[in-house]
């Protein structure tokens, strides 16, 4: 089984074709090929919180509700984890043992059945809790009702009046031009580097009981080389730092509220899904960066490089 991560743009594309509003014929062999694809088991286009946030952004609320039965149609209620919280946490870990030379926290193949799997759980990367005096029995089969695909669906298809963000554009853009004032372009990319790690990984290992007082010794006197690559054992965090540093360093185009969604949601999408088909931008940022190389995703931007991968599955 494959997994192909559509950033909104082509959800969005692919259904209008799907319900005849659109009849542009390439989009409609792609659209065709996937339904083939996923009804024969051989592909899934699982959702991340970022598409489920965009969905419901939706003003028309009838649209919307279209939308979100044509992403369970492809999903089948697959769901991604947040490129935050615990997937973050347990690549960390698995990068701190593999520095010592320790048997990993999850095995790379487990931890991609966790990273993309059936359920509502996945989408926002908790677990379902019950409190109150139930019998154990009930709770079990009230969290398997809770985490199943039809309440994904229920979820997907039932409007919500969810609110676009419209700070992060205002909070980035001085962050940006402050990080700019580093005039050398291998120096901005190490900087950046730096404050993430520092800011979001360091806490991490602060925060980890076992082994962490041992390799906070030894990742104090990492030197850049080995500060990006105990980076790049974190799949997550590095292609997050990777598309933000590339699109930041990008000063002809603004910073766009929706940016941190596309980040977030590729971020998990290019180390844990097969195909990523997304804006032409932050493919192209990730193909510089030798994401795809790095962690064997095919990266795509136009319906018809979409159409070229999914003729060889």
């Amino acid at each position: 089984m494959k997994f192909l991560y559509l950033d909104q743009n082509f959800w969005i594309r692919l259904a209008r074709v799907h319900y005849g509003f659109d009849t542009n014929q390439l989009i409609k062999k792609c659209c065709t090929k996937l339904q083939e694809l996923v009804s024969n088991e051989k592909l899934l286009c699982p959702i991340s919180i970022a598409n489920f946030s965009e969905l419901h952004t939706v003003k028309d609320k009838e649209k919307s509700k279209r939308l979100g039965e044509f992403m369970f149609l492809l999903s089948k209620g697959y769901c991604m984890l947040p490129a935050q919280g615990k997937l973050l946490r347990w690549e960390v870990i698995n990068a701190m043992l593999s520095e010592l030379r320790k048997p990993k926290l999850i095995e790379p193949n487990e931890l991609s059945q966790l990273v993309v799997a059936q359920g509502i759980f996945t989408l926002v990367g908790r677990s379902g809790t019950l409190k109150g005096d139930v019998p154990e029995e009930t709770k079990k089969t009230i969290l398997k009702k809770l985490n199943s695909a039809e309440m994904v669906n229920y979820f997907l298809t039932t409007p919500l009046d969810a609110k676009k963000d419209n700070e992060y554009s205002k909070t980035m853009e001085p962050l940006r031009q402050h990080m700019m004032k580093i005039k050398d372009k291998t120096r901005r990319h190490y900087a950046s580097y730096a404050d993430y790690f520092t800011g979001v990984i360091v806490p991490i290992l602060v925060d980890i009981e076992k082994y962490g007082w041992i390799f906070r010794q030894q990742f104090a006197s990492f030197d850049k080389g080995a500060m990006i690559a105990f980076l790049k054992k974190i799949p997550s965090a590095y292609c997050e730092m990777e598309l933000s540093h590339g699109r930041n360093a990008d000063l002809g185009r603004p910073i766009k509220d929706n940016d941190l969604n596309d980040i977030l949601g590729l971020s998990v999408a290019i180390p844990y899904c097969d195909i990523v088909a997304a804006e032409r931008m932050f493919i192209s940022i990730a193909k510089r960066a030798k994401l795809s190389e790095l962690y064997e995703t095919e990266l795509v931007s136009t319906f018809e490089e979409l159409s070229i991968c999914l003729d060889e599955i």
